[in-house]
């Protein structure tokens, strides 16, 4: 796979899985980190820390079982399907957003 999939997939999923932000850091920046320090050329690491913080963040505010998520749900009493309705347009834009931001760094800035 390319390192840029790796980068976005891994601290996402370790989002999704844990929920938490201390969460998806340990358990994927050790692998991404070491995977972006083995590319050729050596690239400035900024750009991928940001990419892959911004997916792990990604992945921790859609998951099921994040605390805030399923507190309020609870207090409120509404099912998860509306609350992922509402979710959808601003988490696209993030997504949006986290992309331009990693081309604007790596490709720009560094």
């Amino acid at each position: 796979f390319p390192v840029i999939v790796v980068v976005v997939i891994v601290p996402m999923v370790a989002g999704l899985v844990t929920g938490l932000g201390f969460g998806f850091v340990g358990v994927s920046f050790p692998i991404v980190m070491g995977l972006v320090q083995s590319l050729p050329g050596h690239p400035a690491i900024w750009p991928y820390v940001m990419l892959a913080f911004a997916s792990g963040h990604f992945g921790m505010m859609i998951s099921p079982i994040h605390v805030c998520y399923l507190v309020s749900n609870r207090y409120f009493n509404i099912p998860f399907g509306p609350v992922y309705r509402l979710l959808a347009p601003p988490m696209a834009m993030l997504a949006c957003f986290i992309a331009a931001y990693f081309v604007l760094l790596r490709y720009v800035v560094y």
